[in-house]
């Protein structure tokens, strides 16, 4: 159920259903999903839509939970896009960089540097889950999603370089633990994050579950600002009580409010996924 009447149904994409990621950038919407090998990009001009081949050994097989590269997260600097697994599970540690002017793919192992996060600051492996990413300059925030045992929400702060570093040092990452509500009992874990005037918007899911592999019944989803200094939340709304959002991206804004792109995962299997609207007013 929508709780919000500001929240609007904008298009449906066909060709990937549960979406994890959405990025909108020079008239074209990026989208990411959890189970699909490829970046879908719907370009708002023609109208008409390109698949980025992103995982070529996962292309001619059946992907599922087990074998899926799980990615979760996408960001962008003016030249280039970053698509991250969660690093949930051993097959889910790559980083994907995309040239914007012609859409040339590198895949980079960061497998080292999540086990160095969670090893420094004490984050069992089995929960730790990357769920959204904003690059600042030369800057990384990775969003590390509370829906383990131990409910940590928090953000992890590094150099931009160390994502390319093969010994991938730990002296200069931080990581700061992030305080979310609960529903029912269950924390609301980070779902994705996007920087926007040197402040960070963030959506986040409750789900019937305590698992980063697992998931549950969907208890509802909110947004939210975080100071980029502190890491406190100063505000939160609930968007809906029922839908999965797990993509965010800004529209467009005026002195009044902000207008959100919103993607869900629909759990339903159907290859086409909904993109909503969302207004934020100041």
């Amino acid at each position: 159920m929508i709780e919000n009447l500001i929240l609007k149904t904008l298009l449906m994409v066909f060709g990937i259903g549960a979406v994890s990621g959405i990025l909108y950038d020079d008239s074209k919407l990026y989208l990411i999903d959890d189970i699909y090998p490829n970046m879908i990009v719907y370009d708002f001009n023609n109208k008409k839509t390109t698949e980025v081949v992103l995982v070529e050994e996962l292309q001619k097989v059946a992907v599922d939970k087990k074998n899926k590269a799980d990615f979760e997260s996408i960001t962008h600097t003016n030249q280039e896009i970053f698509i991250f697994g969660s690093g949930s599970a051993k097959n889910r540690n790559d980083l994907f960089v995309i040239r914007k002017k012609d859409w040339h793919v590198e895949r980079f192992s960061i497998e080292k540097l999540y086990q160095n996060l969670a090893k420094k600051h004490q984050i069992p492996l089995e929960e730790f889950n990357i769920e959204g990413a904003v690059i600042d300059k030369n800057t990384v925030y990775l969003f590390q999603r509370g829906n383990g045992k131990r409910k940590l929400n928090g953000v992890f702060v590094f150099p931009k370089d160390y994502l390319f570093r093969k010994e991938n040092p730990q002296n200069r990452t931080d990581f700061h633990p992030v305080h979310l509500p609960e529903k029912k009992g269950f924390q609301y874990g980070f779902s994705d994050a996007v920087l926007h005037n040197q402040q960070i918007y963030f959506t986040a899911t409750a789900e019937g579950a305590l698992s980063t592999y697992h998931d549950g019944e969907v208890l509802g989803s909110i947004i939210g600002l975080i100071d980029m200094k502190s890491f406190e939340v100063h505000r939160t709304e609930m968007i809906s009580s029922d839908l999965k959002v797990e993509g965010l991206t800004v529209k467009s804004e005026n002195k009044n409010q902000i207008e959100f792109y919103l993607a869900y995962d629909n759990d339903s299997g159907e290859k086409k996924s909904e993109i909503l609207t969302y207004v934020w007013k100041k």
